[in-house]
């Protein structure tokens, strides 16, 4: 049992795939970060070219 243990932590052939997937993983919560937070601020330009609109046919012609 021992040595099974012992050959089971010196192998390192499935390392690589292990690392490139933790990676992958890091990447993918920055990038969900990101882009919650491009998100927000895309949602408020949105509403603020929505009011400024709707205020402007209301109004008629803009002021210049």
């Amino acid at each position: 049992m021992r040595a099974l243990l012992a050959r089971a932590m010196n192998d390192e052939s499935g390392s690589t795939a292990t690392e490139y997937a933790v990676i992958a993983a890091v990447m993918a919560i920055v990038v969900a970060a990101g882009a919650r937070s491009v998100g927000a601020e895309i949602f408020e330009l949105y509403g603020f070219v929505s009011t400024n609109i709707a205020e402007a046919l209301q109004g008629g012609e803009a002021e210049p």
